[in-house]
């Protein structure tokens, strides 16, 4: 694994309590978990030359989430 990342996004006004969980693999592949915290979680790889790990994270914190990787 070369980077990781978990991210959430709560907004209580509009219900979401929702994580993102980014793994790079060491073939610079991505792994992505994500969905509403507690309920059904959605998997996702892509290969690596459709995403790239540092704007994955980039997206996800203008839409809202913030980076909570301790």
């Amino acid at each position: 694994m070369l980077n990781y990342a978990y991210l959430i996004c709560v907004e209580a006004d509009e219900n979401h309590n929702k994580f993102y969980e980014i793994t790079e693999n060491d073939d610079h592949s991505i792994d992505v978990k994500y969905g509403r915290v507690g309920g059904h979680i959605t998997t996702h790889h892509y290969s690596y030359y459709e995403k790239d790990f540092n704007s994955l994270i980039s997206s996800k914190t203008r839409k809202g989430y913030r980076d909570v990787t301790a």
